[in-house]
């Protein structure tokens, strides 16, 4: 909030914006190994999709006896409940934004600057 009465009182324009899926587009940290587990029909929509899986398929005992279908599968993008999901979208799109002029606040990590015909 401090941050918006400044810029109001120094005259200069803000955008906010949402990004869809934004999560999904950071990749994973490349020292971080996340696996998924899917199980029972989640295992068989995703070989459906691609059958290259089929081969990892394992099985593994149920609580009352019986075997079910289990896939382990690395995750190469983060993923929304993923502690890393937050932090590589971050560095990301604050990334992003350097490339492209904007330097962050040194006050408020949130918020990027940039100057535009000198205002």
């Amino acid at each position: 909030m401090t941050t918006l009465l400044i810029g109001a009182h120094e005259g200069q324009k803000f955008i906010s914006f949402d990004v869809p899926g934004a999560f999904l587009q950071a990749e994973m940290a490349e020292d971080k190994l996340v696996l998924l587990k899917l199980k029972g029909q989640f295992v068989d929509m995703m070989c459906d999709i691609n059958p290259e899986f089929k081969p990892h398929i394992r099985y593994e005992p149920t609580r009352n006896g019986k075997k079910i279908k289990v896939l382990h599968m690395k995750v190469i993008r983060v993923i929304y409940g993923c502690i890393e999901a937050v932090l590589q979208w971050y560095i990301m799109f604050t990334g992003t934004l350097k490339k492209l002029g904007y330097k962050l606040n040194p006050y408020d990590k949130c918020v990027a600057n940039k100057i535009i015909n000198g205002k």
